[in-house]
């Protein structure tokens, strides 16, 4: 019985366990649907575009990182991947983002760095332009102050 609680305690730090979880629970789906009503047909896997891949890919990796097995075994098999994420350097390619954008994080004190999907994020935002810069409202014809005003106050009435 000691064995058996070492077992599964080492299997359930390394992710082998949920990944188990996941396999057995993709392949049930499968079998449940081929078995259900609709049996017409089996329909074969669709084949996804490369960046829904990518993006589905790093929701995956960040469900599973983030130790919420029943979202990952839903979306695992409901994603289209099989379980299976694109690598963090495809990943990269993919989204055209720098390959150090989802490098491991080192650790904050007290838990665990940002999962990929928060860097990833990150890494886009800072390859956006600011716009803070450069943000003005829209009117017509040029309107001074004191006009856009006045037709403030005109809407107001």
């Amino acid at each position: 019985l000691d064995v058996r609680s070492q077992l599964l305690q080492a299997l359930k730090g390394s992710g082998t366990f949920d990944d188990l979880k996941t396999q057995v629970r993709c392949y049930l789906l499968a079998e449940i649907r081929s078995i259900g009503p609709a049996k017409a047909q089996p329909q074969p896997p669709r084949e996804l575009p490369l960046v829904q891949r990518a993006a589905s890919s790093l929701v995956l990796r960040h469900l599973r990182a983030s130790g919420c097995a029943y979202s990952l075994s839903v979306f695992s098999s409901e994603s289209g991947l099989g379980g299976v994420p694109l690598e963090p350097h495809d990943i990269c390619d993919i989204l055209r983002l720098p390959r150090s954008a989802l490098a491991p994080a080192p650790a904050v004190a007290g838990g665990e760095g940002d999962s990929e999907l928060v860097r990833a994020l990150g890494a886009v935002g800072r390859l956006l332009p600011s716009g803070r810069e450069s943000t003005a409202t829209q009117t017509g014809g040029g309107s001074s102050p004191e006009e856009l005003e006045s037709r403030l106050r005109a809407v107001d009435r």
